[in-house]
């Protein structure tokens, strides 16, 4: 059953209000923020299909802090107010129209929506009442009396949901733990079946007992075990002895571990782990699970290992599947088109992005896309020079450098502008495109960027003057007229070597030094002077 949304109420990083996830029927990339619920909606997604939060049934694992923070204290106010509020946490998830979940389907949903679908609602036992009610009066109650909570779980036709029988087979994956022991066992049972046939097996149990026995009969444990005998008063006289555990017939199985190439596996790097893992994970649930939520993926990972591990998840087409990562490489090699940004902007996907920006990210991975999605505010730039220069510019204006105002300065290679224009009109972010001219205003800028000239998030600052080309001479005819041409000599210049050249010496010095110049402007104590396009772009 393919999840078209999912509807988290109260729990975790969201409130009371409810928030809607929409979701694609293959592939989710969740991307946003730190605290900005990625985690919880993955959490949110194995409590309803599993009934399990972080590996452990629901109502082994319930605590406070499974509440939104403010239904936390809105909570303690309504008991100090002697008006006791009991909040309570709902997740569904809504299926895609589908006869062969006609029996799941109803409009027993808080969206009363008739559709297949699962909630979840942890909710106070009214069985409690009088008890809760007691411990109110005599103020023993100083926070969510979660022992008096109970777990409800249905499908949308009101039925129970029975774990056993759901349409989920859920695989849980979470890079940033060192969690692999599961996916080994269930991948030395996998090739056991696969390749013993049940002679070979049996016979490997019979050997495993026998080297069992010749340990509890070698010499040093017959020694130790007649010392023990010796000591009689320890337990009432009677005799003490060391014996190994009986076991199952297939307890050799759980001794049992792999290596890679001639390795074992937990000496090796936490990253190549973390992609055992998850590889392991898909290639004993290719055939059964239908539903695989992953954490995180790029963890320590290097982009050619991260480039082969996504290349293998996206490749599970039977599943759907849901990412967390911060990772632009992530986001940008398993399709942007799947993004589903969280955070300032309200649960925005990138579906309707072009298949042209979609198929170049996906060719040049490299681009860090996630940086115009995740920031406040951002300012495009071409090369690296322009960068230093409007950071400067921005913290000889402000006293800080815009990224601790949340607005991030990215230089972008000129041919890739407007791919990251496409990105920032459809999540409306507020953006600044810092251009050169190249010495023709219409052609390279009206021209060119046509289609964003008028977008209301978007503004281009770029010099006036078309004689000016690129921001070197700009620079320069900032500064060349003023009180401060000798000053700024200094400053691109490295024990004074600048002082006694020509205008045309500086530029040509500058143009063929683009970095070291701009990095003497960026580290230099005072000020210089900057073209009025930084200014705006500033501004």
């Amino acid at each position: 059953m393919i999840i078209e949304k999912l509807r988290i109420i109260n729990f975790k990083l969201y409130d009371t209000t409810g928030k809607v996830f929409n979701f694609h029927d293959d592939l989710n990339i969740i991307v946003g923020n730190n605290d900005t619920g990625k985690s919880t909606i993955l959490d949110a997604l194995q409590l309803v299909t599993t009934g399990k939060i972080a590996g452990v049934y629901a109502e082994r694992a319930l605590t406070m802090n499974l509440f939104n923070m403010k239904s936390q204290t809105d909570f303690i106010e309504s008991v100090a107010e002697g008006k006791p509020e009991l909040p309570e946490i709902t997740i569904e998830i809504y299926g895609k129209k589908d006869d062969r979940f006609a029996n799941l389907s109803g409009t027993n949903n808080t969206l009363g929506e008739d559709c297949p679908g699962m909630q979840f609602r942890l909710e106070f036992d009214e069985t409690y009442a009088a008890e809760f009610k007691e411990r109110v009066s005599r103020n023993e109650i100083t926070q969510i009396p979660i022992e008096y909570y109970k777990i409800s779980k249905h499908y949308f036709s009101g039925d129970p949901i029975e774990y056993r029988k759901t349409p989920y087979k859920t695989a849980f994956l979470d890079a940033s733990k060192n969690n692999y022991s599961r996916y080994i066992s269930q991948y030395i049972d996998t090739n056991i079946a696969d390749y013993l046939d049940p002679a070979d097996k049996a016979n490997l149990s019979i050997e495993y007992r026998s080297n069992r026995d010749k340990f509890t009969k070698s010499e040093q444990i017959r020694k130790l075990n007649e010392s023990l005998q010796k000591d009689k008063h320890v337990l009432n006289d009677k005799s003490v002895s060391i014996d190994l555990y009986d076991e199952s017939v297939d307890e050799w199985k759980k001794h049992v571990t792999i290596k890679i190439d001639e390795n074992p596996i937990d000496t090796l790097g936490y990253g190549t782990q973390n992609s055992i893992k998850i590889e392991l994970a898909l290639r004993n649930n290719s055939d059964l699970t239908n539903l695989v939520l992953i954490e995180e993926p790029e963890n320590n990972l290097s982009y050619v290992n991260m480039s082969r591990l996504i290349k293998k998840i996206v490749s599970v087409s039977t599943s759907q599947i849901f990412i967390t990562t911060h990772s632009s490489f992530v986001a940008n090699k398993s399709s942007l088109g799947k993004l589903i940004i969280l955070g300032n902007i309200d649960n925005t996907n990138l579906s309707s992005l072009s298949e042209d920006t979609i198929e170049y990210f996906e060719k040049l991975p490299g681009y860090d896309t996630l940086r115009i999605v995740l920031c406040e505010k951002a300012i495009l730039v071409e090369g690296p020079s322009d960068e230093l220069i409007v950071q400067r510019a921005y913290k000889d204006v402000h006293g800080n450098l815009p990224i601790e105002d949340g607005i991030d300065v990215i230089t972008v290679d000129s041919l890739a502008f407007k791919r990251y224009l496409e990105i920032a009109q459809k999540i409306k972010k507020e953006t600044v495109v810092v251009t050169d001219n190249d010495g023709d205003i219409e052609k390279n800028i009206n021209e060119k960027y046509t289609d964003y000239l008028n977008i209301a998030n978007i503004t281009f600052s770029y010099e006036k003057n078309e004689e000016l080309k690129t921001l070197e001479p700009s620079l320069v005819e900032a500064n060349i007229n003023s009180e401060d041409w000798e000053k700024f000599k200094l400053v691109i210049s490295k024990n004074g070597s600048m002082k006694n050249k020509s205008k045309e010496e500086i530029l040509s010095f500058m143009e063929n030094n683009k970095t070291e110049w701009s990095f003497r402007v960026f580290d230099y104590e005072e000020n210089i002077k900057y073209p009025e396009c930084i200014l705006d772009a500033i501004k």
